[in-house]
């Protein structure tokens, strides 16, 4: 379930599991979960095969998902899988995690929610409460980053006069073209993935690094990041 589908009936019963390595907080929760008629608990487990073996025998209308699983785990990971074995299944992050880039990447895989495990208890229910009508609640420093991102880089069917003149704001394109050079893509390659000529390639180049007050590829991707643009990973 995602923002904007059917709401869960006010009647019936939110059905609400658990991914959490930490045992005292996996009990913590169940017994807060379980105390409210209002939510049925169907297990915390502390790892992905674990949950998706329970969520086969009963998907869950609410995952709780915790980003930090230890070594052998990647939260970010678990919530793709969870949202593509299960895509009815909504997965709310609980974690101590509030960098941007934890947030947007578990947005990205999926996640509706973001929370942070330092929410009180009837914050916690109340997100979940959120989740299971539909909405796509966060904590309040969390949800100023999302805002603030979406003002560095807004949608692309935003007015071009709104972005093209901000500093330090990148097009479409040269997000485009500065996510293929950070994956190790040569001009000239990027210029026939984009089906342009070589020479704008090095325009859009120019552009960017002047933008971003950048002396080359690697400063440059890694300034887009800290600004909320979504460069991928080398």
């Amino acid at each position: 379930m995602l923002p904007g589908e059917k709401p869960i009936e006010s009647g019936s019963p939110v059905r609400v599991a658990l991914l959490e390595d930490y045992p005292p907080l996996r009990d913590s929760i169940q017994q807060l979960v379980s105390a409210h008629a209002r939510y049925r608990w169907l297990g915390g487990w502390g790892t992905l095969p674990k949950l998706l073996h329970g969520l086969a025998a009963e998907p869950a209308d609410v995952v709780l998902m915790d980003l930090q699983l230890g070594a052998a785990m990647d939260g970010i990971g678990a919530t793709a899988e969870v949202r593509r074995r299960f895509p009815r299944t909504a997965v709310l992050v609980l974690t101590l995690f509030d960098q941007p880039e934890f947030v947007f990447k578990a947005l990205r895989a999926g996640a509706v929610g973001y929370i942070l495990k330092s929410s009180t208890p009837s914050e916690i229910l109340a997100a979940i409460e959120e989740v299971a009508a539909g909405g796509a609640p966060m904590t309040g420093q969390i949800a100023r980053l999302v805002i603030e991102r979406f003002h560095r880089c807004p949608p692309a069917d935003a007015s071009p006069g709104l972005d093209s003149e901000r500093p330090g704001m990148l097009s479409q394109r040269e997000v485009e073209v500065l996510g293929s050079l950070a994956q190790g893509c040569r001009y000239k390659e990027v210029a026939h993935r984009l089906g342009v000529s070589h020479n704008t390639i090095r325009s859009h180049v120019r552009r960017i690094f002047e933008k971003l007050h950048a002396n080359g590829t690697i400063e440059a991707a890694r300034k887009a990041r800290e600004a909320g643009i979504l460069i991928p990973e080398p």
